[in-house]
């Protein structure tokens, strides 16, 4: 390998790099020719992982996009890391390990190791030999870095919460010798903030790295003119000129944002901002949600309008994955003040944002559904305990005056409480948390007069929904109110 150069090209190599085709039935390096010894087993999985990584997190979901835009935004280099990795067995064993647990727990396709923890290992093994020998020199493959986050990958998958937290205290360290002016190197930060997130998510707990990640405000001349567009688009109903533009993902994927250019709804986002000028929200929820009524705003003229460019689509799914971190940051031990009603029932919004924020910007939402929907039904209910009773309600949300209406305040907020009993229903689909949420948001329908999938539609509409993956449960809540 060539020597490391202080300009940022230490991850070129100066040989020739290993091409195989990695197509079915392709003679995988018949006469050990490379490094690495490169197995039927390792070439199936570097062949699956070449196919399935356009539609992993931190490629921004670009199967999803309508074509115009995923055909010019900037693309994880994956063949040049598969390519390099059969020089050196850190490289090849961490991206097996990840790409092995994310074919079992994510993709559900057969892994052609039977022992995924084998992987593991052997890939630990060498990542230990390659930091002394790192420690010992003082040089550092930024690659090595890449390695830590697909081990990383691998040990969340399988519940090694706490190996995984030490790994990315070491990612921590070394994160300082990225150079954000290299193509790679930004990748590996953006691969870096979607793994934090994730072991957050499954954890509990906050993430690890003390980075924000946030692309920063967009050019104020640029949100105007998009905004503007959003309002054309709710003022006019315009049909999608994309709708017929995004590309259906392979391998059965169910994502949150497939199929936005169909049923992305322009009123989405609108009861955000109503709750933001009547001071619903304050605080850091409040700049937490400021920041996502942009992003579901721009969302709109991505999947609705022509008028987005790659620029605006790569702003948003990085801001949106700065929100869901935001949200992470505010945890509930990070609460400033008492524990006061405000602070319960801003747990239960920052709640059911990450649930759904989840489900937009990773793959693990439903992984991380059960940990979440409990977490959920405890904030909700330490919310409710102390809501209801203030407005003449029962802790099943049912009027004590049937025939008395809310004050705008309280309603909007019942809004919000009705909002998220649905997200509860969805997110606790065929466990015993269901039935909690159910009846609390049946009987906040009979309050709003909702009695049909229509009504209840409409309602959802409004806040932040994903009809296609929703609409199961709000049906079912519709058969409960007939």
């Amino acid at each position: 390998e060539s020597e490391p150069v202080d300009d940022g090209e230490s991850l070129i190599l100066s040989e020739p790099v290993y091409s195989a085709n990695f197509t079915a039935y392709d003679c995988v390096d018949p006469f050990a020719t490379t490094p690495v010894q490169i197995t039927s087993q390792v070439h199936t999985v570097l062949e699956y992982l070449l196919k399935v990584y356009t539609y992993s997190g931190n490629n921004y979901k670009l199967a999803h996009l309508p074509q115009h835009l995923g055909a010019t935004m900037p693309r994880f280099p994956i063949r040049a890391v598969v390519q390099r990795s059969v020089y050196k067995e850190h490289h090849l064993y961490s991206l097996m390990a990840a790409t092995t647990a994310r074919m079992k727990h994510v993709f559900f396709a057969n892994s052609p190791f039977s022992d995924p923890k084998q992987i593991r290992d052997i890939a630990m093994h060498h990542l230990r030999k390659e930091l002394v020998a790192c420690a010992r020199s003082g040089i550092v493959d930024k690659q090595t870095i890449l390695d830590l986050l697909y081990l990383v990958v691998n040990e969340i998958q399988y519940g090694y919460f706490d190996d995984a937290r030490r790994h990315l205290q070491i990612v921590g360290k070394l994160y300082q010798l990225l150079n954000m002016n290299e193509y790679l190197d930004r990748w590996i930060s953006e691969t870096a903030a979607h793994v934090d997130n994730q072991l957050a998510l499954s954890t509990g707990r906050r993430p690890v790295l003390p980075y924000e990640f946030d692309p920063g405000p967009m050019l104020p001349e640029r949100m105007g003119i998009l905004k503007r567009e959003a309002r054309r688009l709710l003022a006019f109903e315009c049909p999608s000129p994309t709708r017929m533009l995004v590309p259906k993902a392979p391998q059965g994927l169910n994502d949150a944002v497939a199929d936005l250019a169909a049923t992305l709804d322009p009123r989405m986002g609108y009861r955000f901002s109503l709750a933001l000028k009547i001071g619903a929200f304050s605080g850091k929820l409040a700049n937490v949600v400021s920041d996502l009524v942009d992003c579901i705003e721009i969302a709109k003229v991505v999947w609705l309008s022509p008028l987005a460019v790659c620029f605006d689509a790569e702003w948003l799914c990085r801001k949106a994955r700065a929100v869901l971190r935001a949200l992470l940051v505010l945890a509930p031990e990070n609460t400033t003040g008492p524990i006061d009603l405000y602070s319960k029932c801003t747990e239960n919004a920052r709640m059911c944002l990450m649930i759904l924020m989840t489900h937009a910007c990773t793959m693990i939402g439903f992984q991380t559904a059960r940990l979440n929907v409990q977490r959920l039904k405890e904030s909700s209910r330490a919310a409710l305990e102390y809501w209801c009773p203030s407005i003449g309600w029962t802790f099943e949300c049912q009027p004590c005056d049937p025939d008395k209406r809310l004050p705008t305040f309280q309603d909007t907020q019942a809004g919000f409480v009705l909002w998220a009993m649905f997200t509860g229903i969805w997110s606790a689909e065929g466990v015993a948390e269901e039935g909690w949420f159910m009846v609390r948001a049946i009987n906040m329908c009979r309050y709003f007069g909702y009695s049909t999938y229509e009504d209840l539609n409409d309602h959802m509409s409004h806040y932040l929904y994903s009809k296609s993956l929703q609409e199961v449960s709000l049906r079912k809540a519709a058969q409960f109110l007939k």
